[in-house]
């Protein structure tokens, strides 16, 4: 089952694959755009769902178990952070190296939090916390950001800020389940879901 996939370059990309039953994961890593690849990251207790680089050496997975993973030296090693909670961690998004968010949620019960941090996941504050489990956060401009949601709420869930990420409004879409979401500026947006 595949997860996430990211390239930092022509050449350069990685990609997220686990098991049927959520628990083995790899990152899978090429240097030749794709016609080789290698495990760059492997855990047998975790699911690892989607990766974000900011640049060519800073990047971020997100995992089961309120697990962010993190490398600095282009996915040649990861280290483990974590976000503070036991939610399947699954949305990220990250400005730079240092500041960034993290989000995910319990999805059986449709609640779900995001969380920030400066420092590059040393350390996590939550910034919402609420309806929905959050599956992806993206930001137009470095003030105006956009989450969504998917889980038992009844219909989508649509956050976001006009604050780099200090607050989060909430509204609902009539599409349920939000699993991808994407916004070129500030005033023009796509979602899908189920």
């Amino acid at each position: 089952m595949g997860g996430g996939i990211w390239f930092t370059s022509a050449d350069t990309g990685f990609f997220a694959i686990g098991d049927s039953q959520y628990s083995n994961s790899w990152i899978m890593k090429t240097n030749d755009g794709g016609v080789s690849w290698d495990t760059s990251y492997a855990n047998l207790s975790m699911w690892i769902s989607y990766i974000f680089f900011p640049n060519s050496l800073d990047g971020y997975a997100t995992s089961s178990n309120g697990i962010v993973l993190k490398t600095v030296n282009g996915g040649n090693s990861w280290t483990v952070s974590y976000s503070g909670t036991s939610f399947w961690m699954s949305g990220i998004y990250f400005f730079d190296g240092s500041y960034g968010f993290t989000g995910g949620g319990d999805f059986n019960s449709g609640n779900g939090t995001i969380f920030s941090t400066g420092n590059g996941g040393t350390n996590w504050t939550p910034v919402y916390t609420g309806p929905g489990g959050i599956s992806k956060i993206c930001f137009s401009d470095y003030s105006t950001g956009y989450a969504i949601a998917s889980g038992n709420t009844g219909g989508g869930v649509l956050l976001n800020t006009y604050d780099s990420g200090t607050t989060w409004n909430v509204e609902f879409t009539p599409g349920d389940s939000l699993r991808g979401i994407h916004f070129p500026d500030p005033f023009t947006g796509y979602a899908v879901g189920n």
